[in-house]
């Protein structure tokens, strides 16, 4: 009984230890949907979006070793493990896992498009693309007076927090002829159309 009680100490120690290791923090899984210089979201496997922040502390691995935050991309599978939270606002992580296949292939050969959001909203307010060809969006927020914060896609489902002057790319490809709305987290009420022919 003596060897027990001893034991009870030490375990929660190593339970302890192995909880800083990694942050102290929430765990999350899922794939990617969008990377800016200093910030990652993931569509978790619960399917609810979720944006944390990365800094030179921030480790990043892949099953090879070691990795860097270039080598995100969008639809791969990630595990990120983030400090504990202090206060509001999205979590630090503290280890970024980058799996070895992406979840989502995003064929190569597709247009690369641009988007500003400006005092004036999106700009430019159209885009056209073509139906079952991959797109990538590079979309870039130079200015703090505007609700247009997070760029919102309904069909198919894209969410990116848009941070001030970082160019966050989002891939996807439509799968239906028409127009794609597009716009701000606010019920879009700064955005635009996507044509897709």
């Amino acid at each position: 009984m003596n060897q027990l009680v001893r034991c009870i100490p030490v375990a929660a120690l190593a339970i302890a230890a192995l909880a800083l290791a990694h942050g102290g923090g929430a765990h999350y899984k899922g794939t990617v949907k969008a990377v800016g210089d200093k910030q990652l979201s993931i569509e978790t496997e619960e399917k609810e979006d979720v944006t944390v922040l990365f800094d030179e502390k921030t480790k990043f691995e892949k099953e090879s070793g070691a990795a860097t935050a270039g080598d995100l991309a969008i639809g791969a599978r990630v595990v990120i493990h983030t400090a504990k939270a202090e206060g509001a606002g999205p979590a630090r992580a503290t280890v970024v896992k980058i799996g070895s296949a992406p979840a989502q292939k995003v064929e190569a050969g597709g247009p690369t498009l641009s988007l500003s959001v400006t005092e004036d909203g999106f700009e430019p307010g159209k885009l056209t693309v073509k139906k079952g060809e991959p797109v990538k969006l590079v979309v870039t927020r130079k200015t703090d007076k505007t609700c247009a914060k997070e760029l919102v896609i309904d069909d198919p489902p894209v969410r990116a927090e848009l941070p001030l002057n970082e160019a966050v790319t989002v891939a996807f490809t439509p799968r239906k002829s028409g127009q794609l709305k597009y716009g701000c987290g606010m019920g879009k009420m700064v955005g635009g159309v996507i044509v897709v022919e």
